[in-house]
């Protein structure tokens, strides 16, 4: 159960940092 959380938390970090990521080039 800990390890699908973790799991979980850590595709919502890829897909913020993506989204980060994507913007940041946009602007650029």
């Amino acid at each position: 159960m800990l390890s699908g959380q973790l799991t979980h938390i850590h595709e919502d970090l890829v897909t913020s940092g993506t989204r980060y990521i994507a913007v940041s080039f946009l602007n650029a």
